[in-house]
């Protein structure tokens, strides 16, 4: 079995949101309700930790450092463990969000009903509601494929739209997907 040769087959680029998309995506939440403020701020912090959606999910309040790092530990497969910066905006909106919740730092920070941590089906969801809600009055986000797996590309593709230099972050960035891709764009 080791011997048969693997079928070739060509690999399609990701398809990734622009910058005002991402907004728009975010503004299309309607910040009535715990639930949705919660979904907010999950999507912010997906978008800005660039994260895999499990490492969001199973954030837990005393791995995000809101007082002097501004960091998010996350904590992946194969035990591999990432300290990343937080942005400021992403900063002010934890710490709002953070008084809410119980001051028990080995809680979840996106619970569910039951204080569990919100699971990977449960952030696909929220992300398909957001999108499925801002399509009407975003018509940007008509037609688009938008997964949490996406969302951890958009970040360095707006790095690099911005003028970060393409070879700091190819060596600092551990994802090779990633890395091929703005490899290929640039």
């Amino acid at each position: 079995m080791l011997a048969i040769p693997s079928k070739r087959t060509d690999r399609t680029l990701f398809e990734y949101l622009e910058k005002r998309e991402i907004e728009s995506l975010l503004a299309a939440i309607d910040i009535a309700t715990w639930t949705a403020i919660r979904d907010h701020i999950m999507l912010m912090a997906l978008y800005n930790a660039r994260g895999r959606v499990s490492e969001i999910a199973e954030l837990k309040i005393k791995n995000v450092g809101l007082k002097r790092q501004h960091t998010a530990h996350l904590c992946g497969k194969g035990r591999k463990e990432r300290v990343l910066p937080l942005w400021p905006e992403t900063i002010v909106e934890l710490k709002k969000w953070s008084v809410s919740l119980p001051n028990l730092l080995d809680n979840a920070l996106f619970s569910d009903w039951d204080s569990g941590h919100i699971s990977r089906f449960g952030v696909a969801q929220r992300l398909k509601c957001a999108v499925n809600g801002g399509k009407e009055t975003y018509p940007l986000l008509k037609g688009r494929k938008i997964t949490p797996h996406s969302t951890r590309h958009i970040t360095p593709v707006h790095s690099i739209q911005s003028g970060i230099d393409l070879t700091v972050y190819l060596h600092r960035h551990e994802n090779k997907c990633t890395a091929n891709y703005l490899k290929k764009v640039s």
